[in-house]
């Protein structure tokens, strides 16, 4: 993100290791940002109700909630096993919720050109889904980021796992940046990162 000042960031952490997200919400690129690789936890075990499944979106009747239909895995599966429910029309769903919400916006028309051909292949596992929706976000926010997929613990780099979860506080820096958002007077945080996009393209400027 072209606007986001290198001195926020008291830490800038050159390398993460987190799970692979649904759409991220904007704290999860702010805390990258100023990252070389992230290392993507596919051998833990699957979360349910969390942003792996999940992205949250303001539309002018409220908050919504995008999920992931995955066929019901068994407890302590690792989320690289994990399978898409292919036999419902989720994705058909999701992509004509983000059109009809941000179809107005400045930027709007980015969000559908960049997320349908994704949207309209028909992956097997979720961690391919996830992982070529971030990876086009990213190339069109020109984050310059290595990105490596990890399905053995003994591949992961011995560094602490940074936590993304809807139900767990994220660190009070990221929750101190903000933007203009179009359907709310107050901010509202944890909305994915295309809302962001939707309304200020590439160059999303950050305040305090």
């Amino acid at each position: 993100m072209q606007n986001i000042d290198s001195n926020f960031f008291p830490s800038k952490k050159k390398s993460f290791l987190c799970d692979l997200l649904y759409l991220p919400p904007t704290p999860f690129f702010i805390a990258i940002s100023q990252a070389n690789h992230i290392y993507f936890d596919l051998f833990s075990p699957f979360k349910k109700q969390s942003f792996q499944t999940r992205a949250q979106m303001i539309a002018p009747s409220g908050k919504k909630d995008l999920i992931i239909p995955t066929k019901h895995p068994r407890n302590g599966l690792p989320y690289h096993k994990i399978l898409l429910d292919n036999r419902l029309d989720w994705r058909e769903k999701h992509l004509k919720c983000i059109d009809y919400t941000y179809k107005k916006m400045p930027y709007g028309w980015y969000i559908c050109d960049l997320l349908r051909p994704i949207y309209e292949k028909k992956q097997q596992y979720l961690y391919e889904f996830n992982f070529q929706m971030l990876a086009t976000i990213l190339d069109f926010l020109k984050i310059p980021i290595q990105l490596h997929l990890v399905k053995e613990k003994q591949e992961a780099p011995n560094i602490p796992k940074e936590i993304f979860h809807p139900k767990k506080p994220w660190p009070t820096l990221f929750y101190s940046l903000y933007y203009r958002q179009r359907f709310s007077p107050m901010f509202i945080p944890n909305l994915s990162i295309i809302d962001a996009i939707a309304t200020h393209g590439a160059s999303i400027e950050w305040t305090w």
